[in-house]
């Protein structure tokens, strides 16, 4: 246990070894302070622009609606938004199996009012729909966390990258890959140590960030929290506060370890650290586009194609490809994985150095 321990010690640190701890540790701080400026002015702006807008209006008599006429209008919404549905579905009845981005939304909004009129609502709480990877700028501390979570994590992907490329990859080129093999390791527990080093490394600099704006937004905003609705997959609904930030923090993760498989499967396949951080990073970069590209054509299998942020199941637009269901995707995504570690493993134990 205490050698496991230190070879899985001696490939963490290589991650923060010499000066790099320093570069690594100074640009993630510096861009959570460029991330808080950026929240804050936004903030100030929008603060600016209601307080014009407010001197604008002229004094009406306020209108207080009882939770029984809020629900009702709920009640009509939904009845507006079902034949709105069933009239989309006679002129577009492919969709009735593979619903689009439309029949989504509208399925999530019903979903929403459903859970509303079933359980009451307080007309006095003011709600946010959860949007992962959305923009919510308000004096909340959940928005402003969750803001700095899902921005920060790309910053921290890319240094995830390049670290999983060159714990492999870089490793063979400068051959102190031969180093590392006569020790007395098994091949199988060398990747293993060098994947969760890896792993260990991305959670640090995301708990890092984590930690320090949480206990900014804490004192900045007073702990003050946002009740945020949740539509999971157009069907199921829930309410939360702070827990919406755990949420995002764990969509976040799953995502990026997804593109550190990734990269350490091409990083022992290639032998080559600047194609590995090359094609990494592009489909990082790239996957946006990739989807928006897609999301305009018709796929009948789209249900099977690799989704790797299932975070957009928790949206109420939902995923951009046509017929894509969580769990399927959720499916699909850890069978890609297990693939890359698996052919992963294979490779590195029968590659000669």
């Amino acid at each position: 246990m205490k050698r496991n321990l230190t070879l899985f010690c001696c490939e963490f640190n290589k991650g923060f070894r010499k000066s790099k701890k320093f570069i690594v540790l100074g640009i993630v701080l510096l861009f959570l302070f460029l991330l808080i400026v950026a929240y804050e002015s936004a903030l100030y702006v929008l603060n600016q622009f209601q307080d014009i807008e407010g001197t604008e209006i002229v004094e009406e008599a306020t209108i207080t609606l009882s939770e029984e006429e809020v629900l009702e209008s709920y009640r009509e919404r939904v009845e507006r938004l079902k034949v709105a549905k069933e009239e989309y579905l006679k002129e577009n009845k492919e969709y009735r199996s593979n619903f689009d981005t439309y029949i989504y939304s509208t399925n999530s909004e019903i979903a929403m009012l459903e859970y509303f009129i079933n359980n009451g609502i307080d007309v006095g709480n003011e709600y946010n729909c959860y949007n992962y990877g959305g923009l919510n700028i308000t004096e909340s501390y959940t928005d402003f966390v969750n803001f700095i979570i899902t921005a920060i994590g790309g910053i921290i992907t890319v240094f995830a990258v390049i670290f999983a490329a060159e714990i492999i990859a870089g490793e063979y080129k400068s051959g102190a890959m031969k180093m590392v093999l006569l020790r007395p390791y098994t091949r199988n527990k060398i990747i293993f140590y060098k994947s969760l080093a890896v792993f260990a490394y991305t959670a640090f600099l995301v708990l890092l960030a984590f930690s320090l704006s949480a206990i900014y937004g804490a004192i900045r905003f007073k702990g003050k929290a946002m009740l945020s609705v949740v539509v999971f997959n157009a069907q199921n609904v829930f309410l939360t506060g702070g827990g919406q930030i755990f949420l995002t923090l764990f969509l976040v993760m799953l995502q990026m370890f997804f593109f550190i498989e990734f990269t350490l499967w091409l990083s022992t396949l290639s032998k080559n650290s600047s194609l590995t951080i090359g094609l990494s990073l592009a489909l990082f970069l790239a996957g946006g586009i990739w989807e928006m590209v897609l999301g305009y054509i018709y796929i009948g299998y789209a249900s099977f194609t690799i989704n790797m942020d299932l975070g957009l199941f928790f949206n109420m637009s939902g995923p951009p490809l046509k017929g894509m269901n969580f769990y399927i995707s959720l499916f699909v995504t850890l069978i890609y994985m297990a693939f890359f570690i698996v052919t992963k493993y294979l490779v590195f134990k029968k590659r000669d150095v």
